[in-house]
């Protein structure tokens, strides 16, 4: 199953009105479904903190209501792409990713890039190099959410067009076969024709 099948099939089982729109799909070694929800009455003016507490209020409220239909969703979709599927919602400019498992990822890092983790253990922030790095990633993303935000918006537009233009195996068989009997249809060539096609010579 490839994104846009995995978007189709999205579409076509998740109960109308779980999001405000056709939910995000990124995938790597998980699936991440992420939805938009309703925001309606949150007062624009009030203090950034205020809007940010009550959008992570009506997130978890969504995450409960909507726990027992994301379970059986993905209890069926992992029988298909053969993944773990990851739910997440966003309301406003807040973000939540429900639970995710954690995957190992091989990097190399010279001495200096090792200084940074090492620091960051002997001040007591993290307690282990892998943990350190994990920190170091999640720190820029929250500083950079807005760009990163835009960035994953153009990936995932990327992988649209590029399953759309992915050949179809299927239409190629097909293709195939047609060019296979249209010769047949058409009959012999003049070079194919038999004997008894040939002009015969009446005997004296």
């Amino acid at each position: 199953m490839d994104l846009s099948e995995l978007r189709a099939w999205l579409n076509e089982h998740l109960p109308q009105g779980m999001y405000l729109e056709p939910p995000q799909v990124l995938v790597d070694e998980e699936i991440l479904i992420l939805g938009r929800i309703s925001d309606e009455g949150i007062p624009a003016d009030a203090p950034q903190e205020e809007r940010d507490r009550q959008t992570m209020e009506r997130i978890l409220r969504h995450r409960e209501e909507t726990r027992e239909a994301r379970m059986g969703l993905a209890q069926q979709l992992q029988g298909r792409v053969r993944r773990n599927i990851v739910w997440g919602a966003r309301c406003g400019q807040t973000e939540a990713i429900f639970t995710s498992r954690r995957v190992p990822v091989m990097t190399r890092l010279d001495r200096g890039e090792r200084r940074i983790l090492d620091l960051l253990i002997q001040s007591g922030v993290c307690s282990s190099r892998s943990e350190a790095l994990a920190w170091c990633v999640r720190a820029i993303a929250a500083r950079e959410r807005p760009w990163f935000r835009q960035l994953r918006d153009a990936v995932e537009q990327l992988q649209t067009v590029r399953a759309q233009l992915r050949p179809d195996p299927l239409a190629e068989v097909e293709d195939r076969r047609r060019r296979r009997e249209a010769p047949e249809a058409a009959g012999p060539s003049p070079a194919e024709a038999s004997d008894d096609d040939e002009p015969r010579v009446r005997e004296a």
